[in-house]
């Protein structure tokens, strides 16, 4: 029943198929992370801050001319090398909370 109702409400929202496609879509997606244990904020994070993120870059090349310069300083190799690292370690904390669970 709640399946048909999501239906109808993504159908009736603007007439499209599509939107009935892209709802599915994503409930398979949702349905998968929570099976698998997938937290489901990194991907509402990227999805909403995405679109915002690519504007920005839109608009730092434009002001630099195209010059990719900017983000190549010192500074910010420091911190992108950063970001990586701490993308590719897990946290400290995040295995000893595992291994008290279990």
């Amino acid at each position: 029943m709640i399946i048909l109702f999501s239906i109808i409400g993504a159908y009736t929202t603007s007439g499209s198929t599509g939107d009935v496609v892209i709802m599915i879509v994503f409930g398979v997606a949702g349905y998968l992370m929570k099976k698998f244990a997938y937290e489901p904020a990194p991907m509402v994070l990227g999805l909403v801050i995405g679109p915002l993120l690519e504007t920005a870059i839109r608009r730092s090349m434009i002001m630099s001319k195209g010059h990719i310069g900017i983000f190549s300083a010192p500074d910010r190799g420091i911190l992108h090398g950063r970001g990586v690292a701490h993308a590719i370690e897990p946290a400290p904390h995040a295995s000893t909370t595992r291994s008290r669970d279990h």
